[in-house]
């Protein structure tokens, strides 16, 4: 994950993906709440997670994970 997120240019969360266990597999499977209790309060870093997420080629959709806003 540590390398996600400084790929996407949001390293200041990695230390508290890491402390939770949050892996990119999972990032889409987060709502809204779930990403602000992480500390992503950013509407775009949220977007950024979530298509990640989706480009990993997991089961989610970009669509679904939009939804969940």
């Amino acid at each position: 994950m540590e390398q996600a997120l400084q790929d996407l240019n949001l390293k200041a969360y990695t230390k508290t993906f890491i402390d939770e266990e949050i892996t990119p597999d999972i990032v889409c499977k987060l709502s809204s709440h779930e990403m602000e209790a992480l500390g992503v309060s950013c509407r775009a870093d949220m977007m950024r997670l979530w298509t990640h997420g989706a480009e990993w080629g997991r089961t989610f959709s970009v669509f679904f994970c939009v939804s969940r806003l």
